[in-house]
């Protein structure tokens, strides 16, 4: 019986090895690896409130206008070159300040020349003023939108007290200037300007009463009647409707009219009683200039109908399957035409129209719901890909950008934005993952490669947005960490196959980014098999379980058919007879399709066990669509929207549904046929690409229950935000404990310095001398004996130093850091006076004693007193830099602390969490919890357990470190008695919590990768890089990079303390176990690491102490390695102490070339560098990740370190 493994899932991905051309590394590794999984992207600025109008620039890229709720005019330009995808220009303001945009009008005619006119008044409700703009290229380089200005010009002769209602433009193919309809009101009354291109608008009033009854006005347009341009009414009076055309009079001929009102004798019979609702005018097939001619497309209660080329003698019925039709919009080009139809509760119909003899006559498919829910459209037929694209406004005000390849017809759409949401928007993705690197495991930076797609899509590439298709490619290079990153929206199973090239490669990758859902979809043979199916976290694939075996069984085995033969990739194999996941691996220019291979498909095949029964239904007439090919996607964009139900039974080779629906799906010459018989009609498809099988496919698994969404929880990339942010809670908690434990530290040193400089005084100058220098705190009365102290020359330092206004760090106002630095100095400058007062007061008394001391004595005495004075002052002053420290210890740990702003990742945690703010301490802790999430359920097939993360207790912890620092200094080497690394067979060995070896594993390695940058940066800071290079961008955020390193530096040490103080209270606990002795070295190395840490957090906040600090870092690692060798000098050379000394020397070693303090100047040698350093933090870790193993066999307690 069939029982997926999430894991083998999960852990899927091809590594291809390729020849390299011309460059300097002669062999390439690719690994590929896709997931459907959620994913984030900012919206667009897009503002989903304002009216748009979308035209194309001359790559076929939309360009979007829009009036925002600032009421400015502003054109979104959908542009690869722009992080996020997209920017806006604004129009408006160049046209003066103060001034407001009220509405705006936008054609483009077939040669790409776009038109404008604008309504502008000033703010509060001023005057209006026009400008329009004619035939503007859609070339950005030829075109300056940006100084719009320049480009527009004023409108003379309108009234400036009109107020602007609507504004129509015709659309011209004959090189003139567009005519533009500005209708509105005046004074309470309705009328219209028209501006025909000579720069001045011409009032007009309304026919008959409309200019008294403005409501009556139904919808106007302007369009072409018999070579002459025509304004187009619809308007009621009363119980009557009219429809006519008014023509504008020309040299040639005067204003004509036309009547197309319902009633008329020369309308046809069947239509002349129409009540006419809406009306649009694209121009028919007459087009020479002498006998143009509009379309007059009109929507009604009955349907949609055209009057074919203005005559009112040809009105032809569109449809009449859609009722109360309100707007309408056409697009077309010279084979196609296309009719959006709006009609009541804001349902929005899709009618395809195929053009035959010129044009001359319209072939119409039946209408397709295409969405629910919409406000507003702006269409367009893109001129460039011969398909059809669309913005639409839903109800909710979301903006959602529609489009239709037009080899496959098949739809794909994206939103690109949601009212109130303006930071990101989470959907369902294929992410495809590609990385880059040579033989020896370097990661190849900056190569170009180039993409194309099976079929058009938009995608985001390493951050940019691309439009996709066999001919269109993206160039983009790798990122600093060799990778390039796919990131394809999708809301079904389908996905374009995308194909990999580059010059200096001798082949041509295939990427499937849907393999691995087609693999799993493969494996579910039987009904067993499906029941059987489990999400990631256990639950059932299949929740309906009213379903009997043989329909189970029907459904699985040609689900598994169709995965099976229709995602076979075909192409190089890897070592063995095992094909890669994801890639074929063709030579250069080999690009797969996406056409279903009938071969693949059995001659028998049907969608059905049991007998075939009667196929009645494949013959039936009344096809819904009459071209079976080329709507295959209208068709199922259909199925997927609109038609929802569930299988109730497969019945005589047929699958019928719960509400009479029946369809069957079987192999023919063309593809896969598709028929559904849906109430009285045929719905019959063939199904000739894989697109369009996986997208049948997804619809026939929603039939049975399993959405989008449950195929992701079953074979997608869960990320599981929720236990992520759980266990990014508890590191954010692990990591600022560890500060808390840094800066308590100070405490623990200050009294073990206080104590060593006191043994010393002591000896040198007795009890007496020692305690009456040490009297802080008491009565410094001195009869002006250390008068020499107080007077303005002696105290002039000290006052500018705390008072003065030039000093840098106290004049930054009164905040916590200012102030805790002012006590800090206050308190040292307080004890330097009172021991220099104390200092005084003794020799004055020895003097006064020189007649009865001998000469002797009072030199001796004399001595004393200065030598005792100068260690307690060196005393002060090294109290005093422990106190700086734990200042900046908690300096560091305000800024990890400090709500920061990351495009895409602050908006995921505003979308899933509630009151967490993101900062540098969150981004530290994702970038530890997302792979530890992952790594541990492919490790051990369970949720990691963040609820077993404990925090150290910081009072507990500094009591161990006094305890085991007042150690004597001879264990610091270790012993045969302290380091106990053999256990008596017979008793079980105390092991700890794997999840601390786990988390440390992860921490460890981001650090080494983190830091591999950041000694990089420091290496090559006197280098001279060129702007805009990734070594550029890398120095750009040197400040973040030292404070994350930081971060995951102080995280490793507390999982060390955390390993080692669990070890120490099970020890002292007793018990039945076996534990390993906690040995001085490693007390100390914790204490030491602390240290690091804040020399670390120092470094972060003042590039001019970071050449000092990172050479006490350094060294502190150079002494660690000097005493770590030392201990291993004492123990048994057994493989336990073998390894854990070998993990601690790479460790140490690591550390004291990423806390190097020099540079390098040629960047190359400063990169080898970094890879060897990052080789050796990486070789730590693994020897870390095998020691929980071995350490089990050796029987000893594991340690970290």
């Amino acid at each position: 019986m069939f029982s997926l493994n999430n894991n083998a899932v999960l852990n899927d991905a091809d590594v291809i090895k390729l020849s390299a051309q011309g460059k300097a590394f002669s062999d390439v590794n690719v690994t590929v690896a896709a997931e459907l999984m959620k994913n984030q992207q900012q919206t667009s600025p897009l503002d989903p409130t304002g009216n748009i109008e979308v035209g194309q620039d001359n790559k076929g890229w939309p360009m979007i206008f829009t009036i925002g709720t600032d009421k400015k005019f502003y054109l979104m330009k959908l542009d690869s070159s722009v992080a996020g995808g997209y920017s806006m220009i604004n129009l408006s303001d160049s046209l003066g300040a103060g001034m407001e945009a009220i509405a705006f009008a936008m054609t483009q005619d077939n040669k790409g020349k776009i038109s404008i006119t604008l309504a502008m008044a000033k703010k509060g409700g001023g005057d209006t003023i026009l400008y329009a703009a004619s035939r503007l290229s859609n070339n950005y380089a030829e075109t300056d939108w940006a100084n719009f200005s320049s480009l527009a010009r004023k409108v003379e002769g309108a009234n400036p007290a009109f107020k602007v209602e609507q504004m129509l433009m015709s659309i011209t193919d004959d090189g003139k200037a567009p005519v533009s309809v500005i209708a509105g009101n005046l004074k309470g009354y309705k009328y219209y300007y028209l501006l025909d291109g000579t720069g001045t608008a011409v009032k007009y009033e309304f026919p008959e009463d409309v200019k008294k009854h403005p409501d009556s006005l139904k919808d106007i347009a302007i369009g072409y009647a018999f070579g002459q341009t025509g304004i187009f009414f619809i308007y009621d009076i009363g119980e009557t409707q009219t429809l006519a055309c008014t023509t504008l009079a020309d040299p040639g001929l005067g204003s004509l009219s036309y009547d197309y009102s319902p009633g008329n004798d020369d309308i046809p019979e069947p239509f002349r009683y129409l009540t006419y609702n809406c009306i649009t005018t694209p121009t028919g097939s007459k087009n020479k200039p002498i006998s143009i001619c509009s379309d007059i497309f009109v929507g009604s209660p009955a349907g949609v109908y055209c009057f074919k080329n203005a005559s009112v003698n040809k009105c032809q019925l569109v449809t009449d399957k859609i009722k109360d039709v309100h707007q309408l919009t056409i697009t077309q080009d010279k084979d196609s035409i296309v009719v959006w139809a709006s009609v009541a509760g804001n349902k929005l119909y899709y009618v395809y129209g195929k053009k035959e003899a010129n044009g001359e006559r319209y072939i119409w498919n039946d209408p397709v719901l295409f969405k629910e829910g919409v406000l507003q459209i702006a269409p367009m037929r893109n001129s460039v890909r011969k398909g059809n694209e669309l913005y639409l406004v839903g109800q909710d005000k979301s903006i959602h950008h529609y489009w239709q390849d037009a080899g496959t017809t098949l739809w794909s759409q994206q939103t690109i934005n949601v009212a109130d949401q303006n930071d990101i928007i989470e959907f369902n993705s294929y992410t495809t993952h590609l990385h880059f690197e040579d033989s020896k495991g370097k990661a190849l930076i900056e190569e170009k490669v180039k993409i194309t797609a099976s079929e058009w899509v938009y995608v985001t590439i390493n951050g940019f947005i691309y439009s996709l298709d066999k001919g269109s490619s993206a160039e983009v290079s790798t990122d600093i960490m060799g990778n390039v990153t796919i990131i394809t929206l999708t809301d079904d199973i389908a996905c374009p196959i995308y194909h990999l090239t580059a010059d200096w490669l001798d082949k041509t990758l295939n990427i499937y980014p849907n393999a691995k859902v087609t693999r799993g979809l493969a494996d579910i043979r039987t009904g067993a098999d499906l029941k059987n199916a489990k999400t990631e976290d256990g639950k059932p694939v299949l929740t309906n379980s009213s379903y009997n075996n043989q329909t189970l069984d029907g459904v699985a085995g040609q689900i598994s058919q169709l995965a099976d033969k229709s995602g076979q990739i075909k192409g190089t194999l890897k070592s063995g007879s095992r094909p890669y996941t994801f890639t074929a691996v063709e030579n250069k220019g080999v690009l797969h399709t996406g056409n279903l291979s009938i071969n693949s498909i059995p001659d028998k095949f049907m969608f059905s066990y049991g007998k075939a029964g009667s196929l009645a239904l494949v013959a039936a007439p009344g096809d819904i669509f009459n071209d079976i090919k080329n709507f295959a996607g209208d068709a199922l964009h259909y199925l997927e929207t609109f038609v929802n139900t569930t299988i109730k039974a497969i019945e005589k080779g047929l699958v019928v549904l719960e509400n009479g629906i029946k369809f069957v799906l079987k192999k023919i010459d063309e593809g896969l046929q598709f028929v559904l018989e849906i109430g009285d009609k045929i719905l019959n498809i063939v199904l000739d690409t894989l697109g369009a099988v996986f997208k049948a496919l997804n619809w026939v698994l929603k039939l049975v229950g399993i959405d989008l969404e449950k195929i992701l929880e079953w074979l997608g990339k869960l990320i599981g935000w929720t236990d992520i942010l759980e266990t990014s809670d508890k590191i954010c908690d692990m990591i600022n404990n560890g500060f808390d434990i840094i800066a308590g530290t100070g405490d623990v040193l200050r009294d073990k310095v206080t104590g060593i400089f006191r043994d010393i005084e002591v000896a040198i100058g007795g009890e007496d001398l020692v305690n009456k220098l040490g009297e802080v705190g008491k009565t410094n009365q001195t009869d002006g004996r250390s008068g020499a102290l107080q007077n303005p020359a002696g105290n002039f330092v000290n006052y500018h130093l705390i008072h003065g206004q030039s000093s840098p760090m106290l004049s930054a106002g009164n905040d916590n850091f200012a102030e805790e630095l002012e006590r800090v100095f206050k308190n040292l400058i307080k004890k330097e006076i009172f021991t220099a007062g104390k200092a005084l007061d003794m020799i004055g008394d020895l003097l006064s004693h020189i007649s009865t001391d001998t000469i002797g004595q009072t030199i001796t005495r004399l001595f004393q007193i200065i030598a005792v004075t100068a260690l307690e002052e060196v005393k002060h002053g090294i109290v005093a830099l422990l106190s700086l420290l734990e200042l900046m210890v908690k300096t560091i740990k305000a800024a990890l602390n400090t709500k920061m702003d990351i495009p895409i990742l602050s908006g995921v945690l505003k979308l899933l969490l509630g009151g967490r703010e993101l900062t540098i301490l969150r981004v530290v802790s994702i970038m530890v919890a997302l792979p530890l999430r992952i790594i541990y359920r492919i490790a051990t097939g369970d949720a990691f357990p963040h609820e077993k993360m404990t925090v150290i207790d910081v009072g507990e912890a500094h009591d161990i470190l006094k305890e085991k620092l007042n150690t004597s200094p001879k264990l610091l080497a270790g012993s045969a008695q302290t380091t106990g690394l053999t256990a008596p067979q017979e008793q079980v060995t105390y092991q700890g919590a794997l999840w601390v070896m786990v988390v440390y594993e992860i921490a460890r390695f981001c650090e080494v990768t983190v830091g591999a940058f950041d000694l990089y940066n420091n290496l090559t800071s006197n280098a001279v890089v060129a702007a805009g290079s990734w070594q550029d961008n890398v120095r750009n955020r040197r400040g973040q990079l030292s404070i994350i390193k930081t971060a995951l530096g102080t995280l490793c040490t507390v999982l060390n303390m955390a390993n080692l103080i669990e070890l120490h209270k099970a020890k002292k606990s007793g018990g039945s176990f076996n534990i390993t002795d906690v040995t001085t070295y490693e007390w100390t190395q914790v204490a030491l690491s602390l240290a690091k840490s804040g020399m670390g957090a120092l470094s972060a906040l003042s590039e001019g102490v970071k050449p000092y600090t990172r050479g006490i870092s350094a060294l502190i690692s150079l002494v660690l390695n000097i005493l770590l060798i030392e201990q291993f000098t004492r123990e048994e050379k057994i493989r336990p102490n073998n390894l854990r000394f070998t993990s601690n020397l790479f460790l140490n070693l690591y550390k004291m070339v990423l806390d190097c303090p020099f540079k390098v100047s040629h960047p190359k040698a400063a990169a080898a560098i970094c890879i060897g350093d990052a080789l050796m933090g990486y070789t730590h870790v693994g020897i870390v990740g095998a020691r929980w193993s071995t350490d089990n066999d050796d029987k000893v307690s594991f340690k970290i370190i």
